[in-house]
């Protein structure tokens, strides 16, 4: 069954009329709810908590207060959850539609731009050339000058340190185990 005809059903009319106003002839609830009589008083054993007028009056045109029973009240407001939660439902199913066409929509025209950015061809102008490799060659330039200062250094603290070796080495007569 759709939503829409559950929204137009006789008994949920019925029950929101009872809502909106407890007081009315069962004459005038059949004319707002397109019920016939019979249908109502069907409905009635299910939807209402009768007195003893209620249940055995056939007097159709008398005033008459009605309660709802909570099984039907509790059952309305699971039609109201189950109709938001549709419409939520609905809602999401447009936004997740919306947010697709939207990526599709931006990839189209990144790659629309991407593919012109590859057929266009670079330029470099010669300034930007010379500039790149003055700068790498300078910046090489001072990394080596660097280099060979630390290499220097260690190179002559070797110098010094084997110097000392050979002269505490030179100036100890041999040991024994030495000569063996």
């Amino acid at each position: 069954m759709k939503n829409k005809n559950i929204e137009k059903h006789a008994y949920i009319k019925l029950i929101e009329l009872t809502l909106e106003n407890n007081e009315f002839s069962i004459k005038d609830a059949c004319e707002k709810t397109d019920l016939s009589s019979d249908e109502f008083h069907y409905a009635k054993n299910e939807i209402f908590l009768l007195s003893g007028d209620q249940r055995t009056s056939q007097n159709n045109e008398s005033l008459k207060t009605w309660k709802l029973s909570p099984k039907a009240y509790f059952q309305y407001l699971e039609y109201l959850e189950f109709k938001h939660s549709v419409k939520s439902s609905k809602k999401s199913t447009k936004i997740a539609i919306a947010a697709i066409v939207i990526s599709i929509i931006a990839s189209t025209i990144s790659i629309y731009f991407s593919n012109m950015q590859l057929n266009t061809p670079t330029k470099i102008e010669e300034s930007q050339v010379k500039r790149i490799s003055n700068e790498k060659v300078v910046e090489t330039l001072e990394d080596l000058e660097s280099t060979q200062k630390k290499v220097l250094n260690q190179v002559q603290q070797i110098k010094k340190q084997l110097g000392e070796y050979q002269k505490q080495n030179m100036q100890k007569p041999p040991t024994a185990k030495a000569l063996e």
